[in-house]
């Protein structure tokens, strides 16, 4: 079927199928940034005039506000040798040029550590369950995060005993 053959109901039910996949690449150009310290991406996600919170467990609540700011904030992963974030599941609602969306996601963070063969020795790892809560707004250069809340719901830290035997392959 061509496109022109498509009835209105067709046609909205395309726009908000491109739409979702649009504020779905917005979140995974966040967590790449995030997990591969890329943060240039960021610019990808958020509207310039961008507002992040954050409430971590064991920490004040963190404001941040305009781009600059929000960046400058996310780049303190940074701190951790390296990051792994998944997430497991979003929902999306579409209003026009806004829709708001919220990202559950579980991270995994890693200390610097010093090396010992194959293994990171005496580090913790630090995993969360995170909730995101967006406000996204239709920009010229596409879907952009105009409010974040991030909501850690749980945090586990573990760590590596000082000396681990190397892997046996």
């Amino acid at each position: 079927m061509a496109i022109e053959q498509l009835g209105a109901a067709e046609l909205t039910r395309l726009r908000d199928m491109i739409d979702r996949a649009e504020i779905d690449e917005v979140h995974n150009d966040y967590f790449h940034a995030m997990d591969t310290r890329n943060f240039d991406l960021l610019s990808r996600v958020f509207a310039p005039d961008a507002i992040f919170t954050a409430s971590l467990i064991g920490h004040a609540k963190v404001t941040a506000r305009g781009f600059d700011d929000v960046r400058a904030t996310i780049r303190n992963v940074a701190m951790y040798r390296t990051s792994h974030h998944r997430t497991c599941n979003r929902s999306i609602i579409l209003n026009g040029n806004e829709a708001s969306a919220v990202v559950v996601a579980r991270d995994a963070l890693l200390d610097t550590a010093p090396r010992l063969a194959d293994a990171v020795v005496g580090c913790r790892l630090v995993q969360h369950g995170l909730r995101y809560t967006d406000q996204l707004v239709r920009t010229s250069h596409g879907w952009r995060i105009r409010e974040r809340d991030l909501v850690c719901l749980w945090q586990q830290v573990t760590v590596n005993p000082p000396y681990m035997d190397p892997l046996p392959f």
